[in-house]
């Protein structure tokens, strides 16, 4: 089957290697700057000076062109979106559990160091960190925990520590990597940490 395809209209790319190159670039930018959620398909496809249908010919959905743009295994935004779908009870420990599997595995924690990283040269770039916290665990917990009884002012403000705690975590073991977080093996760190995450969420 012949692959090439023709162009859509006056200035659009046609499916050479150097197109999908300019899609990546143009995701990794924007997802840096503007996080999963934010980020279209359409947004993507006009910075890299493609049609939309590139991007499905190319990556077939938006979560496996972050997965590549950003070189990660698995997106940890569709994963912890899935764990914070079910039940509350036991929520933070399981979310902790993911995050730490995540930057754990060495395929994944060069790119995710970066994202980080790059947020102290470059202000713009927090977009995606900040999606990850507002949108796909603070915002999710607060509804739950709101729904459970918890006033909404109240379940707002225990989500965003919550969420806050995982940063906390994460930029201690994996970016300034201090003593004891740096060494400690990761359930050691879910089993200590477990009770006072357990903690914010009650209702």
């Amino acid at each position: 089957m012949n692959k090439q395809l023709s162009k859509t209209g006056p200035g659009r790319r046609t499916g050479a290697p150097d197109t999908r190159q300019a899609i990546l670039d143009a995701a990794h930018a924007r997802f840096a700057a503007e996080g999963f959620t934010a980020t279209t398909v359409r947004s993507i496809a006009a910075d890299a000076g493609v049609d939309a249908a590139m991007i499905n010919y190319f990556f077939g959905s938006k979560q496996k062109l972050f997965e590549e743009a950003l070189a990660l295994r698995a997106n940890p935004v569709v994963i912890v979106t899935e764990l914070v779908e079910g039940s509350i009870e036991g929520l933070p420990r399981r979310i902790l559990t993911t995050l730490l599997a995540t930057w754990d595995d060495p395929a994944n924690r060069p790119s995710l160091i970066a994202i980080v990283t790059s947020i102290e040269d470059d202000p713009a770039q927090n977009g995606l960190l900040r999606d990850f916290l507002e949108k796909v665990i603070a915002g999710p917990v607060a509804a739950q925990l709101t729904a459970a009884g918890m006033q909404q002012g109240t379940a707002e403000v225990r989500a965003g520590l919550l969420a806050s705690m995982f940063v906390g975590v994460v930029m201690a073991r994996y970016v300034v990597c201090a003593s004891p977080m740096a060494d400690l093996p990761p359930q050691v760190i879910v089993d200590e940490l477990g009770p006072a995450l357990d903690a914010i969420l009650t209702v």
